[in-house]
């Protein structure tokens, strides 16, 4: 950015346009500009440092290179509260399992226990894959009831 001195406004070029303002707002706007080349050269890229003959890195960086690095990060902990909550309400699900038919059960184990996919379960049983979908939103919906009272 060039700038032509005139009486006491100051013309600056920004992207091939000239603008009149006065010197304040130009030595404002000249402090911006260095500041966004700061953030973009300085912060952004490593640099050779002439005077100690080293080169400093950047002060950006990112989860890849740390980690290949070997930097640890801690995992999110749940609460205490959050962990009692989690175990009382699997052992009430558990509960309520026991409490659906034999069918019901193995059809809930297979899906979501041993992973099947309802095309795959509904194939070993010989049946079309619709009524093992309807009869699982069943269960779900009993198993939802159950666990809501």
């Amino acid at each position: 950015m060039t700038e032509i001195k005139k009486d006491k406004n100051t013309t600056i070029r920004i992207h091939g346009y000239e603008f009149e303002v006065s010197a304040k707002k130009a030595a404002e706007f000249h402090k911006l500009q260095r500041r966004i080349r700061y953030l973009e050269i300085n912060v952004k890229q490593e640099r050779l440092d002439k005077q100690h003959g080293c080169l400093l890195p950047s002060k950006e960086d990112s989860l890849d290179r740390l980690q290949g690095l070997g930097v640890e990060f801690s995992a999110q902990q749940l609460s205490i509260e959050d962990v009692v909550d989690n175990h009382l309400m699997k052992e009430k699900l558990y509960e309520c399992l026991q409490q659906l038919s034999k069918d019901e059960q193995m059809l809930i184990f297979q899906l979501y226990f041993l992973g099947k996919t309802e095309r795959q379960y509904a194939k070993e049983k010989s049946i079309h894959y619709m009524t093992i979908h309807s009869k699982k939103k069943l269960i779900l919906g009993k198993l939802l009831k159950m666990l809501q009272t």
